[in-house]
């Protein structure tokens, strides 16, 4: 049996672990992944046009069907704030058009009402 120090220094490793675990990665659709809520991931996609695209998907990166998903996205470009609706397109994805062209790697945030009631909210 664990002694309760034994424990507390086990838990306190682990939490560099869970850190890396959730760290931003690469998309299959060119943008990047990152965690929404504790049961979702989005993939945002700025690709230098004003179409921002939200890919949504489930804990273990499976798409979901981005039927009932509304939003917004909150860019900065060029030292302004953006709020772009998203609204739900085919497949796994959200879409919305900003007044400006966003260039890859802008930095901003999404937020995402999910089907059934509920708010996540990712930061790029």
């Amino acid at each position: 049996m664990l002694s309760r120090r034994s424990a507390a220094v086990l838990l306190f490793a682990s939490i560099p672990a869970i850190a890396l675990a959730s760290a931003p990665e690469r998309g299959p659709n060119g943008g990047w992944k990152v965690d929404a809520g504790p049961r979702h991931h989005v993939e945002v996609v700025f690709d230098g046009s004003t179409t921002i695209n939200v890919f949504v998907s489930d804990g273990n990166s499976r798409a979901i069907p981005a039927t009932g998903f509304s939003g917004a996205a909150t860019v900065v470009v060029n030292g302004t704030t953006h709020r772009v609706p998203l609204t739900a397109a085919e497949g796994s994805r959200l879409t919305g058009t900003a007044p400006v062209a966003v260039p890859a790697g802008t930095k901003g945030a999404v937020q995402l009402q999910i089907p059934g009631g509920g708010t996540v909210r990712a930061v790029l």
